[in-house]
């Protein structure tokens, strides 16, 4: 099968999906949305086997994709999928993921995933100040203008509310999120999902967050549905680095190293589960880093290091100057 290339309208995928299956194509469907958007769709022989729509993988990415109405697609045979994890059939996986999107269009928690990326949610209304070690200000947790941490036993179940109290602490230990002026003076958490909302940090996953901290994934899962039940937390967008950013760095890096340079490029992408089209912005530290470490000569590396400020600055990808000045 030759090259495929179009603009994405609605129901415009579904169908490009099925035509690929019937003409048992095999490689990469690349998508891109106007708003900074990347998503790829890896088929073998007419069948789905992979889908990356960073921060979400396979299903959950596939019913976030049959929403676009905007975007531009193309097919680039021969490409190969990094991994292989779905095994259903082309009809069957599009009725699941029409029906997740469906859900998904209702406001439903079902849409909630393993590989959802969380933000504790901000506003300009009261400030939610407990600490970190779970402490409260106040002899009897209230008096002020926050809102802060009281907690409750009942038998073996742990249970938290934010209620009123006063401001405690040092503001980088503080949890820096603040109640919509929509939620209630007061909200009972299990202590999974508080534990969950003091580890999101916008950019990993809840399957990673889970690995990280030694609980379940479907616990994690349960306890992002109670926070966003509770309007505590919303969904991230990943903004994603232009792809041209890697491929100039790519540059460099052969530039400074000889043809090396480009395996060192895509062992680094690879090591952090990314490729050109989607690193996050958040990342772009993490992978200089790894990029960094391929230097041995310091001339080199200081020389390299140069460059990337320059390429960074370019694609306004500037790192934060140390206090956030």
């Amino acid at each position: 099968m030759t090259s495929l290339t179009g603009r994405i309208e609605e129901g415009v995928l579904p169908n490009l999906i099925q035509y690929l299956s019937l003409s048992q194509a095999s490689g990469c469907l690349m998508l891109r949305h106007p708003q900074r958007l990347h998503a790829n769709v890896y088929v073998e022989r007419g069948r789905v086997v992979f889908v990356d729509a960073k921060p979400l993988y396979d299903l959950a990415a596939l019913a976030a994709l049959l929403r676009w109405t905007e975007g531009r697609f193309a097919f680039r045979p021969g490409v190969r999928a990094p991994r292989n994890t779905l095994t259903s059939s082309t009809e069957t996986l599009l009725l699941q993921a029409t029906h997740k999107a469906d859900e998904i269009a209702g406001g439903g928690a079902n849409e909630i995933d393993a590989d959802s990326v969380l933000m504790a949610v901000t506003s300009g209304g009261t400030g939610m100040v407990a600490d970190r070690g779970g402490n409260n200000s106040g002899a009897d947790g209230h008096g002020g203008d926050g809102l802060g941490l009281a907690e409750q036993d009942a038998g073996s179940v742990r249970s938290y509310e934010f209620g009123p109290v006063m401001q405690l602490g040092d503001p980088a230990t503080r949890l820096g999120s603040q109640l919509p002026e929509a939620a209630a003076d007061t909200v009972s958490l299990s202590l999974t999902a508080l534990d969950l909302w003091r580890r999101l940090d916008g950019v990993s996953s809840l399957r990673q967050i889970a690995a990280n901290s030694g609980r379940r994934v479907s616990d994690v899962v349960n306890g992002a549905v109670e926070l966003f039940d509770n309007a505590l937390v919303d969904y991230v967008s990943l903004v994603v680095a232009d792809p041209r950013f890697a491929q100039e760095l790519a540059r460099e890096a052969v530039d400074l190293l000889g043809p090396v340079g480009e395996i060192v490029v895509e062992d680094a992408l690879y090591e952090l589960g990314l490729t050109v089209d989607t690193i996050p912005v958040g990342s772009v530290d993490a992978l200089l880093e790894l990029l960094e470490d391929a230097f041995d000569n310091p001339f080199s590396r200081a020389e390299f290091l140069r460059r990337v400020t320059e390429l960074r600055r370019l694609f306004a990808l500037e790192a934060p100057e140390v206090g956030g000045r």
